[in-house]
């Protein structure tokens, strides 16, 4: 029924076009918010009159709005309590994953979360390892990572697989603000139960004729590859030249436990006429 979350006031560009997900920041707040609040059972209900049967994307858009409308208003999400006396930082990064584990469980068709969480750059005041913006940004992901992983695991162990990824990453060298500007290569996290421990891939050094123009630490490995083998493996989704246009040379890492599928490529591909059949 909800395929897909986004636990924010704003959509992102990665599920931009589809129809099926919902973007919602506070549950409490998702419901009808024009006309009289006593006619709001009504005026859900006629509305999912209209919007029966959908043959547009706007009827599309206005059923599926419907129909989480009516998911997210039956949990209690006020009392929730987490599994494995999980604890989610306070704050809004905390309540972001507390709502997808909640969905979660509501058994609702889940597939995929996308929680964004900013104030990673770092021009100025980013402080040292220990004190300062960079490691309270750092210690409230730690946190949320932990409480989400324990809260699941209590009730769907070995049915997620968490993907942590920036935008970009940090210089090696610090800048005159005793920070660091935009960077090129960033490291990835990955989480599960059928995640293979370790690193993967490769470290380029940091020593200047190691760094990609003398500044940033290179990319050696293709986010894609990361994304496509946990696709592959953990979605069973195979269709990667739909999912990823012009991407033609996967390569598996072994970040998760098994074997894949096959990837195809083709951004057109159709299953029922992959046999040749017309």
């Amino acid at each position: 029924m909800i395929p897909v979350f986004v636990p924010s006031y704003n959509t992102t560009t990665a599920i931009l076009g589809d129809p099926s997900a919902l973007v919602m920041n506070n549950p409490n707040n998702f419901s009808l918010g024009l006309g009289f609040w006593a006619w709001e059972g009504e005026m859900q209900m006629m509305l999912g009159e209209l919007n029966q049967n959908p043959n547009t994307t706007e009827k599309v858009v206005a059923n599926q709005t419907l129909l989480a409308s009516t998911v997210v208003q039956a949990i209690d999400w006020d009392s929730y309590i987490p599994g494995n006396s999980a604890v989610y930082p306070t704050g809004n990064f905390g309540n972001q994953l507390k709502a997808v584990a909640q969905l979660r469980k509501e058994n609702i068709g889940l597939e995929v979360a996308y929680v964004a969480t900013g104030g990673w750059d770092t021009h100025t005041n980013q402080g040292t390892g220990d004190t300062g913006l960079f490691a309270n940004l750092t210690l409230a992901l730690s946190e949320g990572l932990n409480a989400l992983y324990q809260d699941l695991s209590a009730t769907h162990a070995g049915k997620f697989t968490i993907i942590v990824q920036s935008e970009f990453g940090r210089r090696a060298y610090q800048n005159s603000a005793n920070s660091t500007d935009h960077g090129y290569g960033n490291p990835m996290f990955i989480i599960g139960d059928s995640v293979v421990g370790g690193f993967h891939g490769q470290f380029p050094g940091l020593l200047p004729n190691q760094l990609l123009q003398g500044q940033d630490v290179n990319a050696t490995v293709d986010y894609r590859d990361v994304v496509s083998e946990i696709m592959l493996k953990r979605l069973h989704n195979r269709f990667l030249g739909y999912i990823f246009p012009g991407y033609t040379d996967y390569t598996e890492l072994g970040v998760i436990a098994g074997t894949g599928l096959s990837p195809v490529y083709d951004f057109d591909y159709d299953p029922l006429f992959s046999g040749g059949f017309e």
